[in-house]
């Protein structure tokens, strides 16, 4: 695996000498530059910049709360964010770049469901357009005894959603290449984050979070029946862990794209991972 990282690597770095050419002369040298943000901004490309190279995940889902009376169910985790891992992206110097990063979801209180994720959006004179990293559902808050059910990660929605009720474990998220959030060609460079895990029943303890497929790590959930489900894994961050029955997980913050953790009997679930954006580019040395 860290070879084959080595060698992603290495191909990235290759990547900006055959297809911006025209900034470097022959036998030049390259500098590398880099810019991040974590709320809506604009850039200005400089010039001779025709591409860059993006990273970044939508919000995360929040935690949802517990049933909101004593020795009930607990809430569930939120579900992940879609993350992108060097996209590619060709840009026109001079020209002026608008990010959106929605706020990530606050805590649910006990009695409601976590709010689910915003979506990361670059727009301007890019190819290809339309780039959108989708945010994670929000978990559900337990109620009449069972808990919630777990947040669905960005893509994997029905065909895998979160995690079930009453403190099954949410399912492992999955690589996945999309197609859908570009309007032109396919980007093979998202990643999909974890579902969130249910929370716990009344008298069966709290599901773990959804797993992340390359090490298989898991969300920690609360402990104890009516405890709430971990959030899910995102590819950057984890999430937030489900808290105790009757615990409130309010100051619980996950990762970068990662879900909230489940509040747990009559308490306050963890609110949603922030998104962000953070890119590369090259230019000629010394400019």
């Amino acid at each position: 695996m860290q070879l084959l990282k080595r060698l992603i690597l290495i191909g990235l770095l290759l990547i900006p000498i055959a297809t911006n050419a025209q900034t470097v002369s022959p036998g030049g040298s390259l500098a590398r530059h880099s810019a991040s943000f974590l709320s809506s901004s604009t850039w200005v490309v400089p010039p001779d910049v025709n591409y860059i190279w993006v990273d970044g995940s939508g919000t995360g889902g929040a935690g949802g709360g517990g049933q909101a009376s004593a020795g009930t169910a607990g809430g569930a985790g939120g579900g992940a964010a879609l993350s992108a891992v060097q996209c590619p992206m060709q840009v026109t110097p001079g020209s002026t770049l608008t990010f959106t990063i929605p706020a990530a979801p606050g805590s649910a209180p006990a009695g409601s469901a976590g709010g689910s994720g915003g979506t990361v959006t670059i727009t301007g004179q890019i190819a290809p357009t339309g780039f959108n990293i989708i945010g994670g559902s929000g978990g559900a808050t337990g109620s009449a005894g069972t808990g919630g059910v777990g947040g669905a990660s960005a893509i994997n929605f029905a065909a895998w959603g979160g995690g079930l009720a009453g403190g099954a474990a949410g399912s492992a998220g999955a690589w996945f290449s999309d197609t859908s959030t570009t309007a032109s060609g396919t980007v093979d460079c998202f990643r999909d984050g974890a579902p969130g895990g249910g929370g716990g029943a009344t008298a069966g303890t709290a599901g773990a979070g959804g797993r992340w497929p390359p090490t298989n790590a898991v969300a920690a959930a609360g402990a104890g029946n009516g405890a709430g489900g971990g959030g899910g894994n995102s590819y950057w961050d984890k999430g937030s862990a489900g808290s105790a029955a009757a615990v409130s997980n309010a100051s619980a913050a996950p990762g970068l794209g990662a879900g909230g953790g489940g509040g747990g009997t009559n308490a306050a679930g963890s609110p949603g991972g922030p998104g962000f954006l953070r890119f590369y580019y090259y230019t000629a040395s010394g400019q």
